[in-house]
């Protein structure tokens, strides 16, 4: 508990630290971008990937600007550029595949495996990537449930001042829809 902590907090003091090493190794990288935990940017063709501005990358999103499928066939990697557009967020264990682009504002749902553009502010889900709508409707979808469902502060977070009555309290709030917080 005590180690996760302190992770968290050095991500918080230092958050542009694996941003940095990654520019080093040649991945363009826009302003006021998260990269969640485990997030896999290709090692070895960072260079053709870009990132816009205000990019969210939840945990273990995997960026690849190559596909070695058929090396052994052909004797050849085939390379494309990923261009990920300012505002777009990729949910935990996404998977984007060469040449693609994904369109400013754009959702794409946990564990999606991107294949093809993605038009902006469209979201996304599945395997492979099938959109589900646009961006408005899915907000539209959330504002609605913000009045009926439990709404809690920062306090109910790890990142505020989460006690063990706090998580009750949240656990018991709950019902099978959820709740939000910030």
């Amino acid at each position: 508990m005590a180690a996760g902590l302190l992770t968290r907090l050095w991500r918080r003091l230092r958050p542009g630290h694996r941003l940095d090493a990654l520019r080093a190794a040649g991945v363009q990288i826009g302003v006021d971008c998260h990269l969640g935990p485990e997030v896999l940017i290709d090692p070895d063709h960072g260079f053709l990937i870009t990132i816009g501005d205000r990019v969210t990358l939840a945990p273990r999103v995997h960026l690849l600007a190559h596909d070695a499928s058929l090396r052994r066939a052909l004797g050849y990697t085939h390379v494309a550029p990923v261009v990920i557009a300012d505002e777009a967020f990729l949910g935990a264990g996404a998977i984007v595949l060469p040449g693609v682009t994904i369109g400013c504002q754009a959702v794409v749902a946990a564990g999606a495996v991107v294949t093809r553009d993605v038009p902006p502010r469209t979201v996304v889900a599945g395997n492979p990537a099938r959109p589900l709508g646009s961006l408005d409707e899915l907000l539209a979808k959330h504002r609605d449930r913000l009045t009926r469902l439990p709404v809690f502060g920062i306090d109910h977070t790890s990142y505020g001042d989460l006690t063990a009555s706090r998580r009750d309290e949240l656990r018991a709030a709950l019902g099978p829809e959820g709740g939000y917080l910030p």
